[in-house]
Parts: structure tokens; sequence; C-alpha cells
């Protein structure tokens, strides 16, 4: 909670563009806003509207990144950035490690550090 704290308060950027409001708690522990591709349903495609919309979000808040999960297929949100010119990034939900992780030595600590090292290059 620290090191998030130390890290993100200075941070001149507040908006996140995800690929669906899964960041809920983190932004509200850590004054960030998110806006969802698309809602609570990380699979689900979002209209031609509302591709509109968060394109034109991301240009109006310069954003940088858009964030997609590492168990979310990444088309929608590198979609997003060719139209507008920002990068993607993964963001883990911590719903679970998989196998490659596990034996890499990853743990709850360690994929929210990497959490914390994507926010912070996206948010600068």
């Amino acid at each position: 909670d620290e090191e998030f704290r130390a890290a993100l308060a200075p941070l001149p950027r507040k908006e996140i563009v995800v690929s669906h409001r899964a960041f809920g708690y983190l932004c509200a522990a850590y004054g960030l806003t998110q806006e969802g591709i698309q809602g609570l349903t990380p699979d689900a495609e979002p209209n031609p509207a509302r591709m509109v919309e968060i394109i034109e979000f991301v240009q109006g808040h310069g954003v940088t990144t858009i964030f997609f999960e590492e168990l979310v297929s990444p088309q929608v949100a590198r979609t997003i950035a060719d139209a507008t010119g920002a990068r993607t990034d993964v963001l883990s939900t911590l719903e679970g490690l998989t196998p490659e992780q596990l034996a890499a030595g990853e743990d709850y600590f360690s994929m929210m550090r990497k959490n914390l090292a994507a926010l912070v290059r996206a948010l600068q």
C-alpha cells in the first residue's frame, strides 16, 4: 500500500483506460479514475458508439496506455491504441497465476508490483 501511495500520488495523470471495469477498488484507494472499454464483462465487445466514446476519452484526457488483462484478448485495446497513438500494457486482475508465472516464482506481491510499474509508466 505504501509503495502504491508513494508512486502514484505525485503523478500528473489519474485516468486509466481498461478493457473492463475491474479496478474500482484500486482506483478508489489511490485516487485514480478508470474508464472501461466495456462494463464489468471482460470478454464483451464494445459497439461502434462506445469505441468512439473511448477514443474521444483517450484523446481528451491525454491517455497514453490502454490496459488489458492477460487472460482477455488484447485486440480491442490494440485497436483503440492504434486509433489514438497510445500503447497497450497488461494490468493484472490477480484472478490466478498461470503455471508459467508460478514456476517463475511470481506471487501476489510481485504481480502487484508489476501492476504498479505499468501504472507509473502510463500516468507519467
